[in-house]
């Protein structure tokens, strides 16, 4: 089941520099205040997405956001 939310300051952007860019910035408002613990915690979980790991055909471990091994330049498999 989703969220019920409205998008509030949506088109502002293009205000930034006649107005505080901290002002500018589109914001999610929570319909309904039940469920502001939920929001919450599908917010924390879009900060901190999973790291993919991978094991490169050179042998070198490769961690984070990377799609080419750092050591011998391959793509990551499945790409």
């Amino acid at each position: 089941m989703g969220l019920s939310v409205s998008v509030q300051r949506e088109y502002l952007g293009a205000a930034a520099g006649q107005l505080p860019p901290d002002q500018c910035l589109p914001e999610l408002w929570i319909e309904h205040n039940d469920d502001h613990s939920r929001a919450l915690r599908l917010l924390g979980a879009l900060q901190r997405p999973p790291q993919r790991q991978w094991h490169c055909r050179c042998g070198e471990f490769v961690e984070g956001g990377f799609e080419q091994c750092w050591n011998c330049g391959a793509p990551m498999p499945g790409l």
